[in-house]
């Protein structure tokens, strides 16, 4: 029992963490970020994570993702900035396209996940 309840846990703070980190044209999965925020901060695992939780909370507007896009934009992928790097060939190898793209490659070509057209 005690696993499954870390699990879930777990769970949310994966969920969270894509939410803040991947990138989507969807307002839906800002939404998603909203109210994962709001449900750790009112059961946090200690007072650290509720004070940050709290601070998020404050910060995030619940009507809008426009700022929020906005600022993942620049942080990541503008060009006039010094973006932060979300390649594992890049932390590994120190360039963008090295073996552990390769190996995400190989390991996307076995699945079903493709690419949008109409997007990319």
């Amino acid at each position: 029992m005690k696993d499954e309840k870390i699990n879930k846990a777990r769970a949310l703070y994966y969920g969270m963490f894509s939410r803040f980190l991947v990138f989507s044209t969807d307002a839906k999965r800002y939404f998603e970020l909203i109210e994962i925020i709001n449900l750790l901060k009112e059961n946090p695992l200690d007072d650290t994570t509720k004070n940050a939780f709290e601070n998020l909370s404050s910060l995030l507007k619940f009507d809008s993702n426009i700022n929020f896009m906005n600022e993942f934009d620049e942080i990541f992928h503008s060009p006039e900035t010094m973006t932060v790097r979300t390649t594992a060939s890049y932390y590994d190898e120190n360039i963008e396209s090295g073996k552990k793209r390769v190996e995400m490659q190989n390991f996307l070509a076995k699945t079903k996940i493709r690419r949008d057209e109409k997007k990319y």
